[in-house]
């Protein structure tokens, strides 16, 4: 199974650089937000795309970074004069949150067209795009128990740092909806898709998190679900993982979990991820009489950014 699909791939790939070579955000409209996904975004989609079980390996593989516990801070390098302008980052710069009482907001929605329009003109030599539309939305939603957050209120999401509760509930839910063709040496892609990515409870609420002492953990309930869909349904992707009993330890470095598991879903796949503290992840997935077995790699050189920021990005997978 291809991951995303081919219009996925591409789409993916122009987001995670975020690189237009004039910079034009002109035309980009940046509107207030409708709230936190409905169930029905969130729910499992009928067709999905055939995954091995090469595939549910290299998947683990690949995204291993998902079940870090804390990650490297590494710093952001500077831009320079030949430094390649970033569009949709700089949307992203715009935006500023909400913050009441103990409770801080973003909640956008964000006409992408013309960022998108202008990247694939520029990366799709010899072929043409047509972008009917490219539209993201997004809803961060955090609570700091006992604190007040007031003073962030109209902040921008480049300003944002972590709020450094102790006890927090925190959630964050993004969708994009892409559509258009691109057409090359008499051939058409169809690059009409759909993204959801959520971390929240099961209900869509968010997550707890409390602190003791310098050990931090999850209460169970807590999930991530990445759904992708595309006008070739056999590329439909689903991924959920679920966590229990989750604690883990601050740091600046890339760290697994000190202890618990995921309860995990890739398409037609399920299984758990079980962590140690002094073992490497390990993992078991099946499929009727197939299974697939395995540890994950710890990541190096991971790009770590400001925290409201780099949770929207890594949600919208814009990272």
């Amino acid at each position: 199974m291809q991951r995303l699909g081919i219009g996925l791939i591409v789409v993916s790939g122009l987001i995670a650089c975020g690189k237009s070579e004039d910079n034009n955000s002109s035309g980009t409209t940046i509107t207030p937000g409708n709230g936190k996904l409905s169930a029905s975004d969130l729910a499992k989609p009928i067709a999905l795309g055939e995954m091995s079980k090469f595939d549910v390996e290299m998947y683990l593989l690949v995204h291993s970074s998902d079940f870090l516990a804390t990650e490297a801070e590494v710093a952001e390098e500077p831009e320079t004069e030949e430094s390649d302008p970033d569009c949709i980052g700089d949307i992203m710069d715009q935006l500023t949150v909400k913050a009441e009482g103990d409770t801080v907001i973003l909640d956008y929605g964000v006409d992408l067209t013309s960022c998108f329009q202008s990247a694939w003109q520029t990366e799709t030599s010899g072929a043409t795009v047509e972008l009917s539309h490219a539209l993201a939305s997004m809803y961060i939603r955090q609570t700091c128990v006992g604190m007040d957050l007031s003073s962030l209120n109209g902040k921008k999401l480049s300003e944002m740092e972590d709020p450094g509760c102790d006890n927090s509930l925190i959630m964050a839910n993004s969708k994009s909806d892409v559509a258009g063709v691109l057409s090359a040496e008499g051939q058409t892609l169809d690059l009409t898709s759909i993204s959801i990515s959520s971390t929240s409870t099961e209900n869509n609420e968010p997550c707890t998190i409390t602190k003791t002492g310098n050990t931090l953990s999850q209460a169970d309930g807590c999930v991530t679900i990445q759904i992708s869909t595309s006008a070739d349904s056999s590329e439909n992707e689903y991924v959920k993982y679920a966590g229990k009993s989750l604690t883990w330890v601050e740091s600046t470095a890339n760290t697994w979990y000190s202890s618990g598991s995921y309860d995990l879903e890739l398409n037609d796949w399920t299984g758990s991820l079980t962590f140690g503290p002094d073992a490497t992840p390990a993992y078991t997935m099946s499929r009727g009489t197939e299974t697939a077995t395995g540890t994950l790699t710890l990541p190096v050189g991971l790009h770590a950014k400001k925290a409201w920021k780099r949770a929207l990005l890594r949600n919208m997978q814009l990272k």
